[in-house]
């Protein structure tokens, strides 16, 4: 029996003295990890999600969590510097993804690029951290990195780990980390239009989409199914459709996706 890899994802669940939070219902978020948890599972995969229980299990989790202490950052915000720290303490490091993203085409399981740290939601700037492979030691060398980014940018009123990583990307001329272009940003496919041809393209090129608050907030989605609160039954929808509307791979576009996902290990579970 093949052991089944882990993908993880981290979450936290907000009470009102906390302040902010993922702008959706406990019952909304429950939704969609249970969406998530589903859709990694049937791809093939252990899907396991972290929590803060996690990132304070590891050695430095003091340390680093007094660094953002009097940063004027919302509690949501603190939390996602802290994830890194919880992917740190897993022992083999690992791929991370929110739990807004989900698989399309995951052919090969193991860390691209020989574990250095890689952000597979591609943009200009440095990318978006929707889904992040990296080493155990490359994990915690980023999660320092954010948080002393964190620190020099406590005039800020708001700071995110995503608008410290892309400063360390441009700062770095762009060699902290590196990109690929796998995971579709939703907006790219919430526009009304359906599953065209271009959709199935883009997709079948792929490994994973990402529905995040914005996309769904944004895009042309189905009225019922329409707005952040409705994340879980929309991107179940949507995958569901796209595995209907869609044809199976070529053998071209199989042979692509291993080239972009090269150093990825390959097998499939049922």
């Amino acid at each position: 029996v093949i052991k089944r890899p882990i993908i993880y994802s981290f979450y936290h669940q907000f009470n009102g003295a906390e302040g902010g939070g993922t702008g959706m219902s406990a019952e909304a978020d429950k939704k969609l990890l249970d969406v998530w948890k589903s859709e990694w599972h049937d791809a093939g995969w252990n899907p396991r999600v972290l929590t803060i229980e996690d990132a304070k299990q590891h050695p430095h989790f003091l340390t680093l969590n007094a660094m953002l202490d009097g940063l004027p950052f919302k509690m949501y915000d603190r939390l996602c510097f802290i994830r890194w720290l919880a992917m740190a303490n897993q022992p083999n490091g690992g791929i991370m993804v929110d739990y807004d993203v989900f698989p399309l085409n995951w052919i090969r399981h193991d860390l691209p690029n020989g574990g250095r740290l890689t952000v597979h939601e591609y943009s200009p700037s440095g990318g978006v951290p929707a889904m992040i492979s990296a080493s155990q030691s490359e994990w915690f060398r980023f999660a320092w990195s954010l948080a002393e980014n964190a620190v020099q940018h406590k005039q800020e009123s708001h700071w995110s780990d995503m608008k410290a990583m892309q400063d360390l990307y441009m700062a770095s001329e762009k060699q902290a980390y590196l990109q690929s272009k796998s995971v579709v940003p939703g907006l790219a496919v919430l526009d009304g239009k359906g599953f065209t041809d271009e959709t199935c393209e883009r997709a079948a090129h792929s490994m994973a989409i990402h529905f995040s608050h914005h996309a769904v907030d944004k895009g042309v989605t189905p009225g019922e199914k329409s707005g952040p609160e409705n994340r879980g039954p929309l991107a179940k929808e949507w995958l569901e459709n796209w595995r209907r509307s869609c044809k199976t791979l070529s053998a071209g576009v199989a042979a692509d996706i291993g080239d972009i996902t090269a150093g990825l290990g390959g097998f499939h579970l049922p």
